[in-house]
């Protein structure tokens, strides 16, 4: 039949199920925690579903992939997708089913969905009511009709851990819907952390959603983000966003948005690379309150960092470079109210051309914007090689990769440089 392996439990859902080094292809196993087979979510390679939740799980290594639907998914609540993305409803009253103690390690989850409706092709889910220490350490999911890595819950998220993994082309189908990793809470988002993840072509890299809440202590730290269509990072809360840092990261023809519909406090965009490619879209998009900007190479864009809002605002720091149309575009910021954007490095050391200040020959600040004083060189960035702009130098490192290689061409000014860069990439390979 469809399914390889069925287990089933009439009580307390299904627990403490081992998956290891199994292949998952074309429905290799199905888990149910009712008494009998549901069509939940048909020709998944690994389906677990609860009746009053799901807890204890460990999948470690094998292959889920070329599923007509989904490569794994682990649902809290029998028959009914719990997600807040899908707009689920729960009868009043029902006790909640929720997703607990998770742990997806190792593994492949590539090119499941098949062309089926909107939503509902993704390398793993992992759904409940609320879902709570949730862990993918090393995961890849490639080429998915949707997301790559999937996380959703109708009330709060928290505690998930995302640890390296690769994320590559989901979207596939090209329906608009596609992240390498989502994280979407119907509640608050609490305590969410991505460490040394890579995303490459998707619709969003990271996309981080307190839909119905705050967002709280979430982290993106050490990333690879590239040629993602809409964003590298995304962070969006309906509420507040508190503590969010956005650390070591190189993002590459992409860019990181943060946004609340309230207010935001503590939150940092530090020692992070960001480069557009045919300075096009926005580096850096603030939409929110309370961000200090610091250490950042931002350059080759459209607009290098476009903000709404200037209350607890500071950008200092940066080197802002070669951005086509603006370094800085504060045009909607309230004019009694100006942003903090001294102590930057803007390409010139006669400072940035800024409407009413200055007449530098560096990036273009428009707006509301102190940029006195400036910086006359580019700032040294720790873990980041130094050229004209900051951002790259054809003899910082003996080695470099496929992305690097990429950073580095657009930075370098002579021919002979050039030649030197691919020749230590080729030797490299």
């Amino acid at each position: 039949s469809n399914n390889g392996v069925f287990l089933s439990s009439t009580r307390d859902g299904v627990r403490h199920i081992p998956f290891e080094e199994k292949n998952q292809k074309n429905n290799g196993i199905r888990l149910s925690g009712f008494g009998v087979a549901v069509a939940g979510l048909a020709g998944s390679g690994a389906l677990l579903e609860g009746v009053d939740g799901v807890r204890d799980v460990r999948w470690t290594g094998g292959d889920a992939s070329d599923n007509a639907s989904v490569g794994l998914a682990l649902n809290a609540r029998l028959g009914v997708l719990a997600s807040a993305a899908y707009g689920a409803m729960v009868p009043v009253g029902t006790p909640p089913a929720d997703l607990r103690d998770v742990t997806v390690e190792v593994g492949t989850f590539h090119r499941n969905g098949r062309n089926t409706h909107i939503g509902s092709g993704h390398g793993i889910v992992l759904l409940g009511d609320r879902v709570d220490h949730l862990t993918a350490i090393g995961v890849e999911a490639h080429r998915n009709d949707d997301h790559g890595l999937f996380i959703s819950s109708l009330d709060e998220a928290s505690s998930v851990v995302v640890s390296g993994g690769a994320f590559e082309g989901n979207d596939l189908n090209l329906d608009g819907v596609g992240a390498g990793v989502l994280v979407d809470a119907g509640g608050d988002l609490v305590g969410v952390t991505l460490d040394d993840a890579r995303a490459h072509r998707n619709r969003v890299g990271v996309d981080l959603r307190a839909k119905g809440g705050d967002g709280r202590a979430l982290l993106v730290r050490a990333g690879r983000f590239s040629a993602n269509v809409d964003a590298g990072v995304s962070v969006d809360a309906s509420e507040d966003l508190v503590g969010v840092r956005l650390v070591s990261n190189e993002l590459l023809g992409n860019g990181i948005v943060l946004q609340a519909r309230e207010r935001g406090r503590q939150l940092s965009v530090e020692d992070n690379v960001l480069r557009g490619e045919g300075e096009t879209g926005t580096g850096l998009r603030l939409s929110v309150e309370g961000v200090t900007v610091l250490r950042n190479v931002i350059g080759h864009f459209s607009t290098g960092v476009l903000a709404t809002r200037s209350r607890d605002i500071r950008l200092a720091f940066n080197n802002i470079v070669n951005n086509a149309a603006f370094g800085l575009d504060a045009m909607t910021v309230r004019r009694d109210r100006p942003l903090d954007a001294a102590d930057n490095w803007w390409g010139d050391r006669a400072g940035p051309r800024s409407d009413g200040q200055l007449d530098g020959m560096g990036d273009r600040v428009r707006g509301a914007a102190k940029v006195l004083p400036f910086l006359d060189e580019a700032v040294v960035i720790e873990g980041v090689a130094q050229g004209h702009d900051g951002a790259c130098d054809a003899n910082a490192n003996d080695r470099i990769d496929d992305e690097e290689v990429l950073l580095c061409l657009s930075a370098v000014d002579s021919l002979d440089s050039a030649l030197d860069l691919v020749g230590r990439w080729v030797r490299a390979r």
